[in-house]
């Protein structure tokens, strides 16, 4: 059985562990300390270093308990390529 380690990413503590098929990812970065967030929506936009806007546009509670950090594995991109890459850190939130 796979460990969890309590981590924090973006000001948000979660757990670094694969996330379940009840997660999407909310924001990943882009490069530089960039992000890009998905609403529950699964509208993609893109923030710069506004992160708290990326917060708050991703539906991420400051208190972490739903959310998870894991390397991105997969390799399905949406029309414009702006899902993340592999290996490229994605914070994953419950899907409501």
């Amino acid at each position: 059985m796979k460990t969890s380690r309590k981590t924090s990413w973006l000001g948000i503590a979660c757990e670094q562990r694969e996330p379940t098929s009840k997660y999407r990812p909310a924001i990943w970065e882009n490069m530089l300390g960039t992000v890009f967030a998905m609403n529950d929506a699964r509208k993609i936009k893109y923030f710069g270093y506004r992160h708290d806007e990326a917060k708050a546009f991703a539906g991420v509670l400051e208190d972490g308990r739903d959310c998870r950090v894991a390397e991105w594995k997969g390799v399905v991109y949406d029309s414009e390529g702006n899902l993340p890459r592999r290996g490229q850190r994605v914070l994953w939130c419950i899907e409501k």
